[in-house]
């Protein structure tokens, strides 16, 4: 253990920000420094060649920030921010080539990360409600309170803690890679730069675990209901994964399936640490084994994507058939491609072998509990009070059947077999990339040995997967020692004793695994997954004098590249001077008296033999995304709902519309005619207006004078010399300046009396409004 370092900001984006270094986030900050580091001295060489490169590096670093604040966080608020700039920001990786594929997966990778986003959020908001905090130390005593039906929400309160949590086990397992949220991994990886999927599969899918492990360990940490929907969903997502990979023939994409089953063997140690704690035993084991997994598949996946990324970036080719044979002769590449291959089939010696060992116990532990009578009598162990026996018994009435070690035993040959599984499609991998021969490009392979990948890249590469071994040759030196550093974050207890990891019992488990791995290989990969096929190639004639160019498209069936037999079964003479017939059934004479003509590109197909090619049989139809999410998001969703919104804007919209309009029209006449019949009334009231008189005289004096100086004005101009003498008698300016001074009068008269009248509908509305208040105050 080791003393925790906190920073809290305060009032950041309204709730604060807390974060915390103990031993789990100590060891997994490094694990991301380390990561960050080794794909970027990889991406130096690896991007070198995109135009877009420096867009990649912003958001490369962006992510590790995001990704370290997740780690680091203390309280899920912290948490969910981190979480969600590392989520859109790692979807400039998986669209960074902007290609159709590349596009379409990045829409199901944002559409998954915004969806478990919003669950997420509405998790967060149901947990804080009831308990008040979201600080991860507070949840565990506020959560047992919950469930023991003492909280504030009584008997409903376990029912309301199971909802909360399973809101925030659908955000996290999102970003996990849990079925049924694990659709983004096998179209997101072999899409995105290689550096970019080590770290997605690495260490994104992570930060979602870690969120997985605060639920699971912190809230619901002895729930028996709990732990067997974690373990449940463990064995389905471990077993699923597998059988994906074993099917896949991408490079890439087997090894991102891979990423969905490793994520399993973790879900399923986390909910074995719940269901250990329930039955009153230890979980240290299971707690270990999740922990010290969760650090080998970082370190597995950093290592295979590298690799998978050297092959990449001098073939641009991912399908088996098309990079078969291409490690042959490069010693850094077989040496790394093993440790990982080796360390994630569970091999002894290697890291996976440790965590994979411990995960297996913890397993067989609960089982033999079951069978002593331990924990049989579901809802009864600890934690499970109120609501959660009446979840689990109550409503499914699965007690007796998931407290079986019938189950469990049968559970533990699940977990060998995935293992198996594991190893089979890693055998896979690795036979195709270093054992077979590519039949038509297996000399330009061979002449790529020394340049294929810069000194950097190779001394990053061959340092980390070097840590795979020496980690599971010691494990008592190094896997245990972090496994002490991150036990407390788990809340689980200390194991029993000291495991013996080379003990006759552990490795029988192992041996099982490999007996079970090589026979699945044989049979499966073997077996079903590859066939016998006929190969044609492809070959320019550019002239006679220039020869017959020897490279070769080497497509075969359908556009796919596979290798070519070019034994004695290709029909190729050798003579110098004879014509060489290309197979008995291509006709086509080759010798120097072709007739090809100078200058003339043509091209002539040649049968070469057959060869055996892998061939993916997975249903295309058996897609969890095309054939339930987009259906269901995209066409089932907006159909009902726009048919239902059709029918209420239709019918009951447009008649409340039309009602209210009629209504309003009434109530609106209404008031005009009794704001008219009120002006009416204060007019013929105290607002009456007199008869107009006509002032003469004094009342009009101003305009008397001023029309007096206006006609003699006007006489003296007619008797101007030289002047046309008019009519005498034209009529006089003052009866019309007496007229305008009226006017003026009344039109001010009229302002002052609407004036007048203004402030006295403002009094009334202000007595109204004021009786109201007082109303208001006395009733309340």
């Amino acid at each position: 253990m080791m003393d925790t370092m906190d920073l809290v900001i305060p009032g950041f984006c309204g709730m604060g920000m807390h974060l915390r270094l103990d031993g789990f986030r100590l060891v997994y900050v490094l694990i991301a420094i380390v990561m960050w580091t080794v794909c970027g001295l990889f991406s130096l060489e690896y991007m070198r060649h995109y135009e877009k490169r420096g867009r990649y590096y912003v958001f490369f670093w962006i992510t590790f920030l995001a990704t370290a604040g997740v780690f680091l966080s203390a309280d899920l608020y912290t948490t969910f921010i981190f979480f969600e700039i590392m989520s859109f920001t790692s979807y400039v990786w998986v669209a960074f080539d902007e290609k159709k594929e590349s596009l379409r997966a990045a829409g199901t990778y944002l559409a998954v990360a915004v969806i478990g986003g919003l669950v997420m959020l509405m998790g967060l908001f149901l947990l804080y409600d009831m308990t008040g905090t979201l600080e991860i130390d507070g949840l565990a005593g506020a959560a047992e309170t919950i469930l023991s039906g003492n909280g504030v929400y009584g008997s409903q309160g376990p029912v309301r803690l199971y909802v909360a949590g399973g809101l925030l086990l659908f955000g996290f397992g999102a970003k996990a890679g849990c079925f049924p949220l694990h659709i983004w991994l096998p179209k997101a990886h072999p899409v995105a730069p290689a550096p970019a999927s080590a770290l997605l599969s690495g260490i994104l899918t992570k930060a979602g675990v870690f969120g997985i492990v605060i639920v699971s360990c912190v809230m619901f940490q002895a729930d028996r209901n709990w732990g067997l929907l974690v373990a449940v969903l463990g064995f389905i997502t471990m077993f699923l994964g597998a059988l994906l990979a074993l099917f896949s023939v991408n490079l890439k994409r087997t090894l991102a399936c891979s990423s969905v089953s490793q994520i399993g063997f973790i879900l399923t140690g986390t909910g074995m640490c719940c269901l250990l704690k329930s039955v009153g035993a230890g979980n240290g084991l299971a707690v270990r084994g999740t922990f010290l997994h969760m650090v080998n598949h970082s370190m597995f996946k950093l290592v295979l994507f590298l690799c998978a990324g050297a092959v990449f970036m001098n073939l641009h080719q991912l399908d088996l058939n098309d990079i078969r044979g291409f490690g042959r002769r490069k010693p850094a590449l077989l040496f790394c491609f093993l440790m990982g291959a080796l360390g994630i089939s569970g091999i002894p010696m290697w890291s996976g072998y440790v965590s994979k060992t411990l995960l297996h116990e913890g397993i067989v532990e609960y089982g033999e509990m079951l069978a002593q009578g331990i924990g049989t009598a579901f809802g009864g162990g600890i934690g499970s009070a109120g609501g959660g026996t009446y979840l689990a018994g109550g409503i499914y009435g699965l007690g007796a059947v998931l407290g079986s070690p019938a189950l469990w035993k049968a559970a533990e040959w699940l977990f060998l077999l995935t293992g198996g599984m594991t190893l089979a499609y890693m055998l896979k991998l690795f036979i195709a990339l270093f054992v077979d021969r590519h039949p038509v490009r297996q000399q330009e392979f061979d002449a790529m040995s020394s340049g294929y990948m810069n000194p950097v890249s190779r001394a990053a590469l061959c340092i980390s997967a070097a840590v795979i071994p020496v980690f599971g040759s010691f494990p008592q030196l190094f896997m245990d020692r972090a496994a002490d550093l991150g036990q407390g974050f788990f809340h689980g207890d200390l194991p029993g004793h000291k495991v013996s990891y080379f003990a006759a019992g552990n490795l029988k488990g192992a041996a099982i695994t490999i007996g079970i791995g090589i026979v699945l290989y044989v049979v499966v990969v073997r077996g079903l997954l590859m066939e016998k096929a006929e190969v044609g190639e492809q070959v320019e004639n550019r002239g006679i004098d220039s020869g017959v160019d020897g490279r070769v498209d080497s497509r075969a069936n359908g556009g796919v590249d596979s290798g070519v037999n070019g034994g004695a079964d290709s029909g190729a003479d050798g003579g110098a001077d004879s014509g060489v017939n290309r197979g008995a059934d291509s006709g086509v004479n080759r010798g120097a008296d072709s007739g090809a003509d100078s200058g003339v590109n043509s091209r002539i197909n040649r049968k070469l033999g057959s060869v055996y090619r892998y061939v993916d049989r997975w249903p295309k139809w058996l897609d969890l995304e095309e054939l339930v999410y987009r259906p269901i998001l995209a066409v089932a969703l907006p159909g009902i709902f726009g048919a239902v919104f059709r029918f209420i804007d239709r019918y009951l919209v447009s008649t409340a519309v039309n009602l209210f309009l009629q209504i309003s029209a009434v109530l609106c006449r209404t008031l005009d005619h009794m704001a008219d019949g009120i002006i009416l009334l204060a007019r013929k009231t105290t607002h009456r207006q007199r008869n107009g008189e006509k002032v003469l005289g004094g009342n009009d004096r101003l305009a008397f004078i001023l029309g007096h100086f206006i006609d003699d004005v006007a006489i003296l101009g007619r008797r101007l010399p030289g002047r046309r003498k008019e009519r005498e008698g034209k009529d006089s300016v003052i009866p019309r300046l007496i007229e305008g001074e009226e006017v003026l009068k009344r039109t001010g008269k009229l302002v002052e009396e609407s004036f007048s009248f203004g402030l006295m509908l403002f009094c009334i509305g202000l007595c109204l409004t004021l009786g109201y208040l007082l109303v208001v105050f006395f009733r309340g």
